[in-house]
């Protein structure tokens, strides 16, 4: 219930569905249904494994090897659907 709790208080989420984790699911389902902004991760060699009701979403796709990529395209994608937020 914790999570669910989380889930209704924030803005966004990063759902990461690499090795098919079952709640990753119902929480990224959850947060969607009441109108939270998800953003859709997955490590590349992972990405065939999604289950085929998410394959419209455009997931970002990383590597162990890259990241610093990864966390650039993350921030990437967070400024273009929810905003900068403040700056410190």
């Amino acid at each position: 219930m914790k999570i669910i709790a989380a889930i209704r208080q924030i803005k966004f989420l990063i759902a990461d569905f690499t090795n098919n984790r079952g709640g990753v699911y119902y929480e990224a389902g959850f947060g969607k249904g009441i109108g939270r902004e998800v953003i859709w991760t997955v490590r590349k060699n992972y990405l065939r494994h999604a289950h085929f009701d998410t394959r419209q979403y455009n997931f970002i796709c990383w590597r162990p090897g890259d990241l610093a990529g990864f966390a650039k395209a993350l921030q990437n994608r967070i400024e273009a659907t929810v905003g900068k937020g403040p700056v410190a």
